[in-house]
C-alpha cells in the first residue's frame, strides 16, 4: 500500500468509526499532529505505523471484531442406541440418518446427517459417540436454528440425557486482525511466550493470486505428533485429522526412530 492509499483508507475509515484524530493517537500512541499529517498526505508514516493505525481502525470499523464458532465436539452416551440418541439428544428423525455398516474408532456402525455423525456400538462401555468435526458443527447450526434452540441448550440436553463431553473446541475468528499471528509465533521463538508446550508450529495458506487474494495464518501450540505416540490406529488418526490420504498421515506423524524400533522387535518376539 503506498501513502496516498493509505491516507485515503485511514481518512475513511476513521470517520467511519466515528474517532476524531485526538482519539486515534491516543488508542495508538501515535501524536496527533503526526496523525493529521499521515491522513492528509503530508507525511509519509512506515509501515508499522500504517500496520498499527489501521488495525486499530479496522477493530472500530468492524461490527463483529471476534466470535466464537464450535470447531469440534465429542459426546459419549452410555447407551446402545444410537436412534434413542438421534430422536431424544439431536431431536432429529432417524429416517432422515444414512446407516452405515462400518465406524471409526472401534464402533461397528455408524448414522450421518451430512457431517453428523453418531458411531455405535454392543458394547456398553464404548456407549454411543457423537462427533462433530467443523464441517459438522455448522450442519448442527442449522439444525438448531431450525429447531429455535442454541448451542448451551443443546449441551444441556446432551448432559441430562446422560452425555460425557470428551472434547470441546471452540474457534475464534478474528476479523480485524488484532490477533498477530506472526507476532505470537515470534514470542515462542525467543521464549515470550510461558506455556507448559515445548513446540509451536506457524503454518500459512490461501489463496496467492486473483482479486481475492487471501491468506490465512494458524499457530499449533503443542506437539501434533503425540496421538501418534499413543499407538493410536494410524487410520483412525487420518479420519480424525482429515486428511484425503494415509500417506500425508503417515509423514507427518510417524517419524520413526532407534527407540522405537527396538521396542517394536521386543513386543513381536515377546
Amino acid at each position: 500500500m503506498n501513502n496516498l492509499e493509505f491516507a485515503l483508507e485511514m481518512k475513511n475509515k476513521r470517520l467511519a468509526s466515528g474517532l476524531s484524530q485526538g482519539e486515534l493517537a491516543s488508542l495508538t500512541h501515535v501524536s496527533r499532529y503526526s496523525i493529521n499529517r499521515f491522513e492528509n498526505g503530508k507525511a509519509n508514516a512506515s509501515k508499522e505505523t500504517q500496520n498499527i493505525i489501521l488495525r486499530c481502525l479496522n477493530y472500530y470499523v468492524c461490527d463483529k471484531p471476534f466470535y466464537l464458532l464450535v470447531d469440534y465436539l465429542s459426546v459419549r452416551f452410555s447407551t446402545t442406541n444410537a436412534l434413542e440418541v438421534i430422536r431424544k439428544v439431536l431431536g432429529m428423525k432417524a429416517d432422515y440418518f444414512i446407516h452405515y455398516e462400518y465406524g471409526y474408532y472401534g464402533y461397528k456402525e455408524h448414522y450421518a446427517y451430512g457431517e453428523i455423525k453418531v458411531m455405535a456400538s454392543d458394547d456398553e462401555h464404548m456407549g454411543v459417540f457423537l462427533e462433530l468435526k467443523g464441517a459438522g458443527s455448522r450442519n448442527m447450526e442449522y439444525v438448531l436454528q431450525a429447531q429455535n434452540r442454541d448451542w448451551y441448550s443443546f449441551l444441556n440436553r446432551c448432559l441430562d440425557c446422560g452425555g460425557v463431553i470428551r472434547r470441546f473446541d471452540l474457534a475464534i475468528n478474528d476479523m480485524c486482525g488484532l490477533l498477530d499471528i506472526p507476532t505470537l509465533s515470534e514470542k515462542y521463538k525467543n521464549g515470550g511466550a510461558d506455556c507448559r508446550c515445548k513446540n509451536y508450529e506457524n503454518v500459512q495458506g490461501g489463496k496467492l493470486s486473483g482479486k481475492n487474494r487471501n491468506l490465512a495464518s494458524t499457530l499449533y501450540i503443542g506437539s501434533k505428533a503425540r496421538l501418534a505416540s499413543k499407538n493410536m490406529n494410524p487410520k483412525d488418526l487420518q479420519y480424525i485429522m482429515g486428511h484425503s490420504n494415509i500417506s500425508i498421515t503417515m509423514n507427518w506423524y510417524a517419524h520413526a526412530s532407534i527407540d522405537t524400533a527396538k521396542s517394536e522387535v521386543q513386543r513381536l518376539i515377546a
